[in-house]
């Protein structure tokens, strides 16, 4: 508890969060906002269903506006996770760090524990404004907003759940690559480059498609927009063959508690550590 006691005050007394808090906020607001206005803007007839008099944005496109936040705002606690970690490295005051909390083990549960509760708090905060946001583009354009929709309901709820395991695979990443820049450039180029190669494939071949779906940004995304929010046509750029939300979140934590244990065990107990 001296450890988690430590962290908290560490992260609460920085600057790292107050400019996570702002970067998300900015970033999910601008992805919220701009596809809202462009995707109703014009003769949306095609894309508007009407019943008993109530004007509704069909399905998928009203959630993919919602899942604005969990889609582009995980980078955020991504980030912070690192960083978390990243500032011990090259402060070189993980040592010391360690000393404090007791132990390696002490330490890992302490950073993963803070960050955790940071990014859960910022998903939270996002998943507001991104809701906020559309529903006022939406009720603007002579739409329902949609909140009432368990599927809109269920995205917004889950985003933080989105943004808490994010910050943990930061917080894991770091512990196994020192290198902020080097660990920053591995990730991006995965989710950049070589994760949307990969979704296509799995989209076009049915034999890959079993695979792909357990990819990080899939599992992510099926976390958040599960296919069933939006039936087989979700048009998400992930995979077609998607999970539910409890699979898509149960792979997700997999990939979390994976590089957290790797670390653990490869990098940070069995490395000289600069105190």
């Amino acid at each position: 508890m001296t450890a988690l006691r430590v962290e908290l005050r560490k992260a609460l007394a920085g600057r790292t969060f107050t400019w996570a808090i702002i970067a998300a906020l900015a970033l999910v607001g601008f992805m919220a906002l701009v596809p809202a206005l462009i995707s109703t803007s014009g003769d949306i007839t095609e894309y508007v269903t009407e019943s008993n008099g109530l004007k509704t944005l069909a399905e998928p496109l009203r959630s993919y506006l919602y899942s604005a936040a969990a889609r582009v705002g995980y980078v955020v606690p991504f980030v912070l996770g690192s960083l978390a970690v990243g500032v011990e490295w090259r402060e070189h005051t993980m040592g010391r760090s360690i000393i404090g909390a007791g132990g390696p083990s002490g330490l890992v549960v302490a950073k993963v524990v803070t960050v955790g509760l940071q990014s859960a708090g910022i998903g939270v905060l996002v998943s507001l404004v991104d809701g906020g946001l559309v529903a006022a583009v939406l009720h603007g354009r002579g739409l329902d907003a949609g909140l009432g929709d368990s599927a809109v309901q269920g995205i917004l709820v889950r985003t933080p759940l989105v943004f808490l395991v994010w910050g943990i695979i930061g917080v894991g990443l770091a512990l196994i690559i020192r290198s902020q820049a080097a660990n920053l450039a591995v990730v991006f180029a995965f989710f950049l480059f070589i994760e949307p190669t990969l979704t296509n494939l799995a989209n076009e071949s049915p034999s890959f498609s079993g695979i792909g779906r357990f990819l990080p940004g899939a599992a992510s995304l099926s976390l958040a927009w599960p296919p069933e929010s939006s039936g087989p046509a979700q048009t998400t750029g992930g995979v077609t063959a998607a999970l539910s939300w409890p699979a898509g979140g149960a792979v997700l934590l997999g990939y979390a508690a994976l590089v957290v244990l790797i670390g653990y065990l490869v990098r940070f107990r069995r490395m000289d550590i600069d105190a």
